[in-house]
């Protein structure tokens, strides 16, 4: 898996993140975003909130493409 790491960042601050986040940080940044961008409940321009939803919804699967995807070593160094 080839990462680029400007578009993790851009996730990151979408999602509002930190520089560290753990898969349920994620999991729940996504949920708390959702709720307030889905389409079905959001207040603003329903245009808005599709393409926001649908940008949220992107920035939630790399993260966590990326989470599932990333190796750690489990050796003591």
């Amino acid at each position: 898996m080839s990462v680029n790491f400007r578009q993790i960042e851009k996730a990151a601050v979408l999602l509002e993140l930190g520089d560290r986040a753990s898969l349920q940080q994620i999991k729940n940044a996504y949920k708390e975003k959702m709720r307030y961008w889905h389409p079905d409940r959001c207040k603003d321009e329903k245009a808005k909130c599709e393409e926001m939803s649908k940008k949220i919804s992107d920035a939630y699967r790399l993260l966590v493409s990326f989470c599932n995807n990333y190796k750690v070593p489990l050796t003591e160094e």
